[in-house]
C-alpha cells in the first residue's frame, strides 16, 4: 500500500529531470552554469531565496559538477531556462502522471511522488528515454520452463537517447563523487549511477539508483 499510495516530496531526485531538459535544450556537459545568489518573485510580491545545501557559492560551475553535487542554485537557474513546462514535460515523459503544479520550488523536488511513481521515473531513464509501464508480474513458468504466461510489453521512445545517456553519465558523478559517494566504497568495482533526495529538515531520504551501468 505504502508503495503504491504513499506520496512524499522527492526533493533532489527531481533534478535529473531538469538537467535532461537542459540537454535536450542544448547545454552539454561542459556548459557553465551560474552557482550564484537568487532571488525569484512570485506575481503576489512573495519572494523566494533558494540556497545550496551548504550555503555556499562557487560562482559558476560545469553542468556535470552542479548535477553531481545536487547544488540547488545551478539547477534553479537552468531550470527557468529552460522553462517549467518544458521540466514538467520532461517528467510526463517519464512516466509522472500526477498534476504537477508549475512553481519554481518544483525544481527542488516539492512534487510528491509514491516509491512506484518514483521507479517509473527511473525505469525510464535507466532504459535511455524509452518508457515501459512498471508491472509486477512480467511471465509465468512452468516447472519445465515453460513459459505458461508473459506479458505483452512495449517499449515507447519518450525521451532523446543521448540526452538520457548523458543524464545517466552524470549520475555516475553523485555515485562516485557526490551526494551518494559512500555507495562507491560499498560497492568496489562496480559501476554505479544514483540520486539522492529529502525534503524539508530531512523528514524524507530517498535513493534511487543503478548498479553496473553500461556507458
Amino acid at each position: 500500500h505504502r508503495a503504491l499510495e504513499a506520496r512524499r516530496p522527492v526533493g533532489s531526485l527531481v533534478k535529473p529531470a531538469v538537467y535532461l531538459s537542459g540537454l535536450q535544450k542544448g547545454y552539454n556537459l561542459a556548459t557553465p552554469l551560474r552557482d550564484e545568489p537568487l532571488t525569484l518573485r512570485n506575481q503576489g510580491g512573495q519572494t523566494w531565496r533558494p540556497q545550496n545545501y551548504d550555503k555556499g557559492y562557487r560562482r559558476q560551475v560545469p553542468f556535470y559538477q552542479a548535477m553531481g553535487e545536487s547544488l540547488n542554485l545551478p539547477t534553479v537557474r537552468l531550470g527557468m531556462d529552460v522553462g517549467l513546462g518544458k521540466v514538467v514535460e520532461t517528467l510526463r515523459a517519464r512516466g509522472v502522471t500526477q498534476p504537477i503544479q508549475e512553481f519554481p520550488s518544483l525544481l527542488l523536488g516539492t512534487v510528491a511522488l509514491s516509491p512506484l511513481e518514483v521507479n517509473q521515473m527511473y525505469l525510464t531513464l535507466a532504459s535511455e528515454g524509452l518508457y515501459q509501464p512498471l508491472t509486477t508480474v512480467r511471465a509465468v513458468l512452468g516447472s519445465d520452463n515453460q513459459i505458461l504466461y508473459q506479458k505483452d510489453v512495449k517499449a515507447e521512445r519518450r525521451l532523446d537517447a543521448r540526452a538520457s545517456y548523458l543524464t545517466l553519465f552524470t549520475m555516475t558523478k553523485v555515485a562516485s563523487q557526490g551526494t551518494a559517494r559512500s555507495l562507491a566504497a560499498r560497492f568496489p568495482g562496480a559501476v554505479l549511477a544514483g540520486k539522492t533526495g529529502t525534503s524539508d529538515s530531512l523528514r524524507d531520504s530517498w535513493l534511487s539508483g543503478l548498479c553496473n551501468v553500461q556507458l
